[in-house]
């Protein structure tokens, strides 16, 4: 097993030069002069060349790469072009708002989906495994942008349970944790929909093994075949996907920060774009970058422990 960790990690360290080689070249790619670009052509010469000088393009190519090494060592990603603060500002103040949706929503996920899975694939063609399916449809069909609208019209206006939007837990912890409701609530059906769609795949085709039906001859109960010889069989593909979609959150809670007006690093994102703020994006798509390496990272050391077969390849 430390053999493959040192592996997996030297090809992610690998990987990690790569892209942050490739986010230093994002801005250099841009046709015609970046500045005006940011700025628009009515900017002042003074404002492009404080802009060119905030984007660090005064040097030759080589320096500037240096530079770039020597900024990302320290945790320096520059200075917005809009308003000049320092960009690891409004990450380190927005990266853990987008953590805790993706986190808590994650978890509420395995509770529901992994059991609900399960129960499905054990109990085939009845009346619970129609239900969960059901449940697991439907919850596929409902884009994100209309699940959240349904349950800020629902809980938010008519039944006015839960807040709307973002609320700050240094104001109000209790009104903070209620307003984690529906964003993760959104989140959280997604994720589990997925989990019990391939979960219940997953085990059905597991319970179809000879190794299963030998088990079963040889007296074994339905408690003991699942815990012995199917749950950690049918969770080796469960977990890569699973990683798969944590990773893809990581950037895409794009919808759910709007409708919910929460902010995370998904909208600042979008705001940048529009505001045409190349130095907070390239800050965020190589943070965005690295953290989705760290999961899949993460989920290939998980997948081989589920798997062993994966360690001697």
């Amino acid at each position: 097993m430390l053999r493959f960790i040192i592996r997996r990690l030297i090809i992610t360290v690998i990987l990690a030069f790569v892209v942050v080689t490739l986010v230093f070249l994002l801005l250099r790619l841009i046709p015609g002069d970046p500045a005006m670009t940011a700025l628009g052509e009515n900017a002042s010469t003074e404002q492009l060349e404080i802009a060119r000088q905030r984007m660090g393009l005064n040097d030759n190519i080589v320096v500037q790469y240096y530079n770039w090494w020597v900024r990302i060592i320290r945790m320096d990603f520059g200075e917005s072009l809009v308003d000049g603060r320092p960009v690891v500002d409004e990450l380190v103040r927005r990266l853990p708002r987008t953590f805790e949706l993706i986190i808590v929503a994650a978890i509420v996920a395995l509770f529901v989906g992994l059991p609900a899975g399960l129960i499905a694939a054990t109990q085939r063609n009845k009346m619970g495994d129609s239900f969960i399916t059901g449940f697991a449809l439907l919850g596929l069909s409902m884009p994100l942008f209309v699940t959240g609208s349904l349950f800020v019209l629902l809980f938010g206006v008519i039944l006015k349970w839960l807040p709307t939007g973002y609320a700050d837990p240094g104001d109000n912890m209790g009104k903070h944790l209620l307003s984690l409701v529906m964003p993760v609530g959104a989140l959280a059906i997604l994720l589990s929909a997925n989990l019990i769609r391939q979960t219940r795949a997953n085990m059905l085709d597991v319970l179809g093994q000879d190794y299963v039906r030998t088990a079963r001859s040889k007296g074994l109960g339905q408690a003991a075949v699942l815990k012995r010889h199917v749950l950690k069989n049918g969770l080796i593909p469960v977990t890569a996907s699973f990683g798969i979609q944590l990773a893809g959150l990581l950037g895409g809670t794009v919808v759910t920060e709007a409708i919910f007006n929460w902010p995370g690093i998904s909208s600042l994102l979008i705001t940048a774009i529009g505001r045409r703020d190349y130095t907070t994006i390239q800050g965020l798509i190589l943070v965005i970058a690295l953290m989705v390496l760290t999961i899949n990272f993460i989920t290939e050391l998980v997948y081989a422990y589920l798997n062993p077969r994966i360690r001697y390849k």
